[in-house]
């Protein structure tokens, strides 16, 4: 039996040493900004299951907030605060693409100082035999936080629920608390056949579920004491799911965005005359209406703009390490590819021209 988290106040959390040294390292950051981080770690730490309970407890909760402004800092923040809490497992769910988790799981070795530190043990894509690495770390005197990151598919959610249930692990988290951070939330996580259950009335009983959906759902069912914390700057489809839904959320935390932070109301509002650009019509990709023959003018403009500012940005003045560009023409694979070619010609033509 599940008892749902209703009075999250009584989970008293506070900001120790780790996740104060952890703050103030944030340099970009000036005290305001480093004030309402701290802030609202706390409110979502605070309104999670506790670090111990001898019942079976568990809870949902949404944090969002604008496009890049600041949410992996948000839960490498709440991997700090959960440490200066004795929590003994994060669970982030890093997104499906490998590369979401190759850079993930790097920051968090970085800024965690996890190959300097004892406070924290990193693991990444555990299987069935890392189950006794874990035992042991929770195990050290000095208690270190396990954070796991995991590709969010069938198969690394397969793997880590068999982690989960084995019986050494299961026996010594049985009380205590974890926290399972899905990053991108709104990515894959939601049951993609409730619209089809919904009209369905023998689907009530008995509803399909999607893969990674059941998995999530699998790996909840595994642990007795958890929070299940998604993050996403689309929240939309997880406000609208049937509050009934293991993935509805119980509470909703919204991060502040920082003071330099530019978005969507800068484009699309304040400066829109200033920074958009639209492409004339007769250059726009439009498969079987407009299938272009040659590389537009109006990317070809746009290529030399990027390649200017990022020479400026990244080259000369240094204020970024990288700066990418996106160009996506089409939901289908071959116009990619062929204005991938198109930009790749482009590119060899501006490196003889440059040098």
């Amino acid at each position: 039996q599940v008892t749902p988290i209703n009075n999250q106040q009584n989970n008293v959390v506070f900001s120790g040493g780790v996740t104060d040294k952890f703050i103030e390292s944030q340099s970009n950051l000036n005290e305001q900004e480093k004030l309402n981080l701290k802030n609202e770690t706390l409110k979502i730490l605070s309104n999670c299951c506790p670090n111990e309970s001898q019942d079976k407890i568990q809870n949902t909760g949404l944090v969002y907030g604008y496009v890049q402004s600041g949410k992996t800092l948000s839960f490498t923040t709440l991997c700090t605060l959960a440490k200066d809490n004795g929590y003994s497992i994060v669970v982030i769910l890093t997104g499906i693409k490998t590369n979401l988790l190759k850079q993930t799981h790097g920051r968090l070795l970085e800024e965690l100082r996890v190959e300097d530190e004892n406070d924290f043990k990193l693991i990444t894509t555990p299987t069935r035999d890392d189950a006794d690495k874990i035992c042991g770390y929770l195990n050290l005197s000095y208690k270190p936080l396990v954070v796991i990151t995991i590709m969010k598919n069938a198969k690394g959610l397969q793997k880590l629920n068999e982690v989960f249930k084995t019986d050494e692990l299961n026996e010594e988290i049985k009380n205590k608390g974890v926290l399972i951070i899905d990053d991108e939330a709104d990515q894959a996580s939601l049951n993609t056949k409730a619209s089809a259950n919904a009209k369905n009335p023998q689907n009530y009983i008995n509803p399909d579920l999607s893969t990674t959906y059941a998995n999530i759902l699998e790996l909840r069912g595994s642990l007795n004491v958890h929070t299940y914390i998604q993050y996403t700057a689309t929240p939309q489809a997880i406000l609208a799911i049937a509050t009934n839904d293991d993935l509805s959320p119980d509470f909703h935390v919204l991060l502040t965005p920082g003071i330099n932070y530019t978005g969507g109301k800068v484009f699309f509002q304040e400066k829109e005359k200033e920074l958009i650009f639209t492409i004339p019509e007769k250059e726009v990709f439009v498969l079987g209406k407009n299938d272009l023959k040659k590389i537009p003018q109006s990317l070809v403009d746009a290529f030399d703009h990027y390649i200017i500012s990022a020479t400026i940005e990244v080259g000369i003045f240094k204020n970024e390490k990288t700066a990418s560009m996106m160009v996506h023409c089409h939901q289908n694979n071959d116009p990619n590819e062929m204005f991938y070619k198109w930009i790749e010609k482009l590119l060899k033509k501006r490196k003889r021209v440059m040098r």
